[in-house]
């Protein structure tokens, strides 16, 4: 097991001592050589914190996205729990109309129907008091038909007497006039009786007519109100089963409700969190692009930050040359983040997201810089031969001022570009000799110079450590270097400051 074990962790081991060689940097300055020894542990170490590092960035970026999707699906699955409760409210609202209406229709009904009811009672008054009249001229009736029956009979029984006796009184003959007379008022009577019977009767037929006619209508009206009574019913039966379900909705809505609270309590911390370790990282980015000695505000868009207030001293004689203020550091620059950084605790949600949405466009500003800052040295091992400033130059001997550093490294070493960029100038120029010029943007620009050969062209885009030319001595040269200079809107900076900030990059990482 140990011989296998062995097998496999031989060629890895071989692999990393190749890849890792024991490194010496020989650093010289004011005459002193320094040599510091960079053991393959150390450049291992920094290797897997450096990819620690990217990973942690990269499973941090992925968790923000994951949790920024889940609160949008959140959203849109409230959205819709309140577009539902809107239309149950709406439905709600149609039901509690529908009601009313049919309540309203319920009760003119009701109203007709009473209506019904009196006229009913006011015809059967009617009919039974045609009835008893009626009754009562059937009664006078039979009294009149039997009087007639028996004067009649006491007609004929007189017809029998004066047949009898053919010869009476004249007295008798107009007592039998004055009878018939009679007999003939009573037979009027008795026919005036019979059209009024008859009137009556049709009378009688048409209330019986009428009243059934009520009935039917009667009828009809109960069978409405009973259908009726079973939609109001059915209708309070589904406003129970609604005003049920509208409760469980509140209480869905409270729920959801709560986890919206929570969520946003939760999203503004985590907002917070994010607006400070943003705050965080554009003012280490800021430091350090001060370190290089370049002012923030020369790299950011926008205008500088306002001088401070002048001090008040002593009064008295004053003078001396004009000069403008100018911020060397980016310190001024990000003491406002530092202090809206304090009162992001403070601060409300709305103003929280706008905050960070500035935040985050001056991070992007500042990483965009921070890529095109050459913070690396143009070769891998080099010494210094001439440092950035004031000196004496190397053919005259009069003071002169150097704007670049000068490396030396056997002839012929690879040049490295130090940052991203696009080649503006490959060839030659006057006492630069061989020259490239790299444009890497916001500005910044680098020149390479008294290059042995370059292997680039104009407009070609070229990225961090790729070999834009070797190693010469052409041009104003006393021997094989590299003349490196680090341009900010054409004005010259110290390239050391860049490098050793790089160098502070890795350290703090």
């Amino acid at each position: 097991m140990t011989e296998k074990r062995h097998r496999i962790l031989r060629p890895v081991s071989a692999l990393l001592e190749r890849l890792f060689v024991d490194r010496q940097i020989i650093l010289r300055s004011e005459g002193h050589t320094r040599y510091f020894l960079l053991p393959r542990r150390t450049q291992m170490i920094s290797v897997a914190v450096l990819m620690g590092l990217v990973g942690y960035v990269v499973v941090a970026t992925v968790g923000y996205v994951e949790k920024s999707r889940i609160m949008m699906s959140k959203d849109e699955s409230v959205e819709r729990s309140q577009l539902a409760y809107r239309n149950l409210l709406d439905q709600v609202a149609n039901y509690r109309e529908s009601i009313v209406t049919i309540t309203k229709d319920l009760r003119e009904k009701q109203a007709f129907l009473r209506q019904l009811f009196e006229q009913n009672e006011s015809l059967k008054q009617n009919l039974n008091t045609a009835e008893s009249q009626l009754k009562q001229t059937e009664t006078e009736r039979k009294q009149i038909v039997e009087g007639r029956m028996a004067m009649r009979d006491q007609m004929m029984a007189l017809e029998n007497e004066v047949k009898n006796m053919n010869s009476q009184n004249v007295g008798l003959e107009k007592h039998m006039a004055m009878l018939r007379g009679k007999l003939s008022d009573a037979e009027a009577a008795a026919a005036n009786l019979d059209q009024t019977r008859s009137q009556q009767a049709a009378m009688i037929l048409d209330l019986r007519k009428r009243l059934a006619l009520e009935q039917t209508r009667t009828e009809r009206m109960d069978f409405e109100m009973a259908s009726m009574r079973q939609d109001l019913q059915k209708a309070m039966s589904d406003r129970g089963e609604i005003v049920g379900e509208k409760e469980t909705l509140h209480t869905s809505i409270e729920q959801l409700e709560r986890q919206i609270a929570e969520m946003k309590i939760a999203h503004h911390e985590a907002l917070r969190r994010f607006a400070e370790r943003t705050l965080e990282r554009i003012a280490f980015a800021e430091d350090l692009i001060a370190k290089t000695g370049v002012p923030v505000f020369d790299l950011l868009p926008g205008p500088p930050p306002p001088p401070p207030p002048p001090r008040e001293l002593a009064k008295g004689p004053q003078g001396g040359p004009f000069v403008p203020y100018r911020e060397e550091s980016g310190i001024a620059a990000t003491r406002g983040e530092s202090l809206s950084r304090a009162g992001l605790r403070a601060v409300s949600l709305e103003h929280l997201e706008a905050s960070i949405e500035a935040q985050m466009d001056r991070w992007e500003h500042v990483q965009n810089i921070l890529v095109a800052i050459p913070f690396a040295a143009p070769m891998t091992e080099y010494a210094l031969s001439s440092g950035f400033g004031p000196r004496s130059d190397p053919f005259s001997r009069r003071p002169a001022r150097h704007e670049g550093l000068d490396f030396t490294a056997p002839y012929k070493s690879d040049i490295l570009v130090t940052a991203p960029g696009i080649v503006r100038h490959a060839g030659w120029r006057s006492q630069y000799g061989r020259l490239v010029e790299v444009d890497h943007g916001n500005g910044l620009s680098t020149r390479y110079a008294h290059l042995a050969k370059v292997t680039v062209k104009v407009g070609e885009k070229v990225e961090f450590g790729d070999v834009i030319g070797l190693l010469g001595s052409s041009g104003r040269s006393t021997g094989p270097h590299l003349h490196y200079e680090i341009l900010v809107n054409g004005r010259p900076y110290d390239p050391l400051k860049f490098i050793k900030a790089g160098q502070h990059v890795l350290k703090s990482q």
